[in-house]
C-alpha cells in the first residue's frame, strides 16, 4: 500500500497516523524466526515480538522508498482525516481494496514496535534493514514479474488508457476554441471563465491520476466526460429545438466544433467506464495493473 502511494503520488494528503512508529521486518527474517522457533524447544507455547532493526514513522518509510526509486514526495498531514476516509482514498489510488485497506489503516493508528526483544537472544541473526529489504523485494519483483495475458492487455486496459489520455488532450484543445473561434460575448463572463478554470483543472488532475492508473483518475475522467458531453449537446440544442440553452446561438464553426467535442466526449465516456470497472476487476482478482 505504501509502495503504491509513494510511486503514484508526488503530493500526498495524509492523516495523522503517518506519524505512528513502525518497525518493519523483511519477510525472509520472519521466515527465519518461524523456522528457528520450530527448531528451538524453548519457544514452545510462548509469544514473541519480532521486528526489524529500524524504527521509523510511516511517513519516513514512504520517504525512504521514494528516495530509493528517485522520487521526491510532499506530504501534507491533515489531523481530522478519519481512517474510513483514508481507506476510501487508498482504494481510489492503489490496487488495495477499501475492505482490506480499512482494517489495515485502523491498525496503523497505533505504534507497532517491539517492546520485548527476547527472541533476538534465543534466535540470534543479523536482520535486514529497511533499505536492504526494499532492494531485495524490488529485485525479486523484477526477476519474477506477475503473469499477464498479452492479448487482453493489448486490446483492453492499455488501449483504453491511451485513448482516455488522448481524449483529455482533445478536450483541452476543443475548449480553447471558445476563445479564438467563438464570437459570443458570453464566453468572457465571470461565470463562464470560472467554469473554464475548474474544467481545465479537472482535465489536469484527471490526466495525472489516469497516467498513474488509479481509480480516482478514471472516476474523474467519467464525470468530466459526461459533463462535457452534456454541455456540448446542450450547446447544439438549437439545431433541433430552434433555441439556445447555454448562451447565444453558436455560429457554424462552433456547431461543427461541438459535434467534434461530442464525439470525443462519447469516446471518453466509454473508455473511462471500461477502465474504472476493469481496474476494480483487477483488484478483486489480484491482477497487476502496472
Amino acid at each position: 500500500m505504501l509502495r503504491y502511494l509513494a510511486e503514484r503520488l508526488r503530493v500526498m494528503v495524509c492523516p495523522k497516523w503517518v506519524k505512528s512508529l513502525a518497525q518493519p521486518i523483511a519477510v525472509d527474517d520472519v521466515v527465519k524466526y518461524l523456522v528457528g522457533s520450530m527448531e528451538n524447544s524453548t519457544t514452545s507455547g510462548k509469544v514473541f515480538e519480532i521486528g526489524g532493526p529500524d524504527k521509523m514513522t510511516y511517513e519516513k518509510l514512504m520517504r525512504v522508498y521514494a528516495k530509493f526509486i528517485k522520487k521526491n514526495i510532499f506530504i501534507i498531514e491533515i489531523p481530522f482525516l478519519t481512517t474510513r476516509l483514508s481507506s476510501y482514498w487508498v482504494d481510489l489510488i492503489t490496487p488495495v481494496k477499501a475492505s482490506l485497506a480499512r482494517p489495515l489503516v485502523d491498525s496503523l493508528v497505533h505504534d507497532t514496535v517491539v517492546t520485548d526483544d527476547k527472541i533476538s537472544k534465543i534466535i540470534p541473526f543479523e536482520r535486514k534493514t529497511v533499505i536492504e529489504s526494499i532492494e531485495i523485494a524490488t529485485k525479486e519483483m523484477a526477476a519474477s514479474p506477475p503473469e499477464t495475458d498479452a492479448k487482453t492487455e493489448k486490446t483492453g486496459f492499455k488501449v483504453n488508457q491511451k485513448i482516455l489520455l488522448i481524449t483529455f488532450i482533445g478536450f483541452a484543445i476543443c475548449g480553447t476554441t471558445y476563445y479564438w473561434i467563438d464570437d459570443r460575448a458570453d464566453v468572457y463572463s465571470l461565470g463562464w471563465i470560472l467554469g473554464s478554470v475548474i474544467w481545465y483543472a479537472a482535465i489536469g488532475f484527471g490526466m495525472i491520476f489516469v497516467y498513474n492508473k488509479t481509480r480516482l483518475g478514471y472516476l474523474i475522467g467519467g464525470v468530466l466526460s459526461w459533463v462535457t458531453l452534456a454541455f456540448w449537446l446542450f450547446d447544439n440544442y438549437y439545431i433541433v429545438f430552434q433555441m439556445s440553452l447555454i448562451a447565444e446561438e453558436p455560429n457554424f464553426a462552433m456547431t461543427i466544433r461541438n459535434f467534434v467535442g461530442i464525439a470525443i466526449a462519447s469516446i471518453a465516456v466509454i473508455s473511462s467506464h471500461n477502465l474504472f470497472h476493469k481496474v476494480i476487476d483487477y483488484q478483486y482478482r489480484g491482477k497487476p495493473i502496472e
